[in-house]
Parts: C-alpha cells; structure tokens; sequence
C-alpha cells in the first residue's frame, strides 16, 4: 500500500531550497502556497501568485483576475506541478515568453503526482536538468529556460466548447476540468436537468467554464442563475462565455464553498 501524501512535504521541501536559493526576483505560481512556511513567504524577492482562492484567502491575497501573471520582471520562476499537462505546459510558455536574466525554471512536486514524467518536459524546453533535491519523495528541479525571441507571442491555449445541442459555447483555458471538451459527466448532468422543470433561481457550484449554468440560463431565460467556482481560472473563463453569449441572466463569483455568502435559497442547486 502507497503511503498517502501529507499536503505539506512538497512545500517543506521547497522551502528548504528556497532558504540556499539566490534572492533574485522570483515568482511563485500555484495552489497551496499557504503551506509554505510564512519565512520563506515573506522574502522581498518572493512574489506569490496563485488562481486557487481557498489559497488567496489564506494568505489575504486579492482576488485574481488574471490568467497569467504580471509585475517583475522575474528572474526566477517556481512552480508548484499542477494536476493537468496542458496546464503545466500553458505555464511554462508564460515562463518561457517572459523570464529576464537567468530566465531560471523550477518545478516541484511529489513522486506520485508525476514529478519524474515532468522532467522530460523541462528538457524539450530548457537545457540541462538538475535536481536540486529529492526528499520526502519530492523533486525540485531546476533548468534555465533559452533566450526568448522578441517577436515570440504568448500563445493563446483558449479553446470553446459546443454546449450540448444548443448555440451556448464556453471559454475553456488549461487548468479547468476537461479543458477543451464536453465531459461524460457534464453531458449526463445536461440531459437529466433538459427534463427538469423550470426553477427561477439556481446556484451552480463548482460551475468550471460553466456550461450547465448556461445551458440552463438559455433554456431558462426567466430564471436567475449564480455561478461559482474556487478557480479563478474558472471564473475568468465563466464570465467570459456569459458575455460570449450574451446573457443577462448570469452572476459568476470567485469563492470556496464555505465562503458562499448565507442567504434564504428556493430553487435549484447544482
């Protein structure tokens, strides 16, 4: 039997690093920085960016609105491995496009979330890599990433998705569930709630991209519907496919579950 992950071995290990790492301008970029040690958090040369909001609401950070980082410029980047390829793949364009100096990549991560398979990813991209260290079985490894060309653009990993039979598309970005594609359980979701009766008032939580709330805006457009998601990624994807499609019957919010403000709720929850 595996041994489980405990949440905080890959940040105790990384602040390891961190603490003989040269202070030149770093960003960190993920979700989970709250389990960093608030040392290493609070180095001047450390900036923190994350999309979860469970993790910006830790650490008093401001809502996110941004699918990339901005400020710097960074020397340095440090990302935690993300559960998507396309993600982390979407995230090292960025360090690749905008790194100055050194233009020095770090990725971290536990053995059995894929650490070692991700190596080979740094190697198409940088130079050599190296394993700055391995404990409590996690790697943090290390690669300069090449020089960037000036007229290289950021690439654009936006894709839209048909919403079942109906015109409703919706933004998708690496990091969203199912980025790219209706999945098996949404399509299930769709059918079952294309039979439901009407509700004028529906929450749907953990929206992603937020196709069922709205295929159920446009198949309800007397109804008011509230969308959330502790993504902002999502969220920002979200309000993207509600102005797409031109509804007014849409709210979405950046929030985890137990921050959803309390109010009396007659209606429909997804």
């Amino acid at each position: 039997m595996s041994k489980a992950i405990d949440v905080r071995d890959p940040w105790i290990t990384l602040g390891e690093c961190i603490s003989d790492a040269e202070p030149v301008p770093t960003l960190l970029w993920g979700d989970g920085i709250e389990h960093l040690d608030i040392g290493s958090r609070a180095l001047p040369w450390l900036t923190l960016f994350t999309h979860d909001m469970q993790t910006a609401s830790s650490l008093d950070l401001t809502e996110e609105s941004r699918l990339y980082p901005d400020g710097g410029p960074f020397e340095r980047v440090i990302i935690r491995l993300p559960p998507s390829k396309e993600q982390l793949h979407a995230m090292l364009s960025w360090a690749t496009h905008s790194l100055v100096g050194a233009r020095e990549c770090w990725l971290f991560g536990h053995k059995s979330e894929g650490i070692r398979s991700s190596e080979k990813i740094l190697i198409e991209l940088g130079s050599e890599v190296e394993c700055l260290r391995l404990k409590r079985r996690t790697r943090v490894l290390s690669t300069s990433l090449p020089p960037n060309s000036a007229d290289l653009e950021l690439p654009n990993h936006r894709k839209l998705v048909r919403v079942a039979d109906t015109p409703i598309e919706c933004v998708s970005y690496p990091g969203i569930f199912a980025h790219g594609r209706l999945d098996q359980g949404t399509a299930s979701m769709l059918s079952f709630l294309s039979r439901h009766k009407s509700s004028t008032r529906v929450v749907d939580l953990g929206c992603g991209s937020g196709a069922i709330g709205l295929f159920l805006a446009h198949r309800w457009p007397e109804s008011q519907i509230k969308l959330y998601d502790r993504s902002a990624l999502a969220v920002i994807a979200a309000r993207e496919s509600v102005s797409l499609n031109n509804l007014e019957n849409v709210s979405v919010f950046a929030s985890p579950v137990e921050a959803i403000p309390r109010e009396p709720w007659h209606g429909l929850i997804v």
